[in-house]
Order: C-alpha cells, then sequence, then structure tokens
C-alpha cells in the first residue's frame, strides 16, 4: 500500500476516533426492559411493563401496582438494572405476598424461596 494513503488512514484515525463514535451511538439507542409482578408467587400477566431506557440506563425503582399486598423482593439487587443490548438480560422480577399470608410478629419464614429471583 502506498505510504500516503496510510498517512491519511493515521490521520482520519486522530481526527475521529472510531470508538467514541460507536459507543456515542449505542447510548443514544433505546432498548426495551420489562418489569414483571408476581404475587403470591403467581405471575400476574396484566401488571407486566414493557418499557424502553437508553443503553446503559440504571433502574433502580418500580411502581407497586397492588393494595393489600407487601413488598416481598426482587431480581435487582440495591445497585440496579443495567439496560444492556440483550433484551432478555433486561427484566425485573418484582414478588409481593399478600396482608394475609404476612407475620404480624416476628420472624418471617416465607412459604416459597427466592434465589435471585428464581423461585425454588
Amino acid at each position: 500500500m502506498k505510504k500516503w494513503l496510510w498517512l491519511i488512514i493515521v490521520s482520519l484515525w486522530f481526527l475521529f476516533p472510531f470508538g467514541e463514535v460507536i459507543e456515542k451511538v449505542k447510548a443514544e439507542e433505546l432498548y426495551t426492559y420489562q418489569i414483571l409482578y408476581y404475587y403470591d408467587s403467581v405471575l400476574d400477566e396484566s401488571k407486566t411493563e414493557i418499557k424502553k431506557g437508553n443503553y446503559g440506563d440504571l433502574i433502580v425503582s418500580f411502581p407497586s401496582k397492588k393494595q393489600n399486598y407487601t413488598f416481598f423482593s426482587s431480581s435487582i439487587d440495591a445497585e440496579g438494572l443495567t439496560i444492556t443490548r440483550n433484551v432478555e438480560n433486561n427484566v425485573i422480577k418484582v414478588y409481593y405476598i399478600s396482608n394475609e399470608k404476612a407475620p404480624k410478629t416476628g420472624v418471617f419464614i416465607p412459604y416459597f424461596t427466592f434465589i435471585k429471583g428464581i423461585q425454588l
């Protein structure tokens, strides 16, 4: 390849760093994420929310959807969910227990167990 062509390529690379351009495009793209609500360990599909967010956005909260239920756990930790390009990873599972089944006092030992949002 001729020297002048290499000089042009190298000059363009310094003027327009390709990595920054790609990251800016990713940051401006919208990706789908879901919030799934479980009540007494049963998915309520009517409460499922499908939303869009920017790549890299942090989701740290979700609205309560039903009265007479107490929040039990969620599939996200204290750091929240970071939106990625893989929509299968962009899922928040929120678990509630009915107030009738929640203990009034003492130590709460649930009748179902969750590890990282997966019911056992």
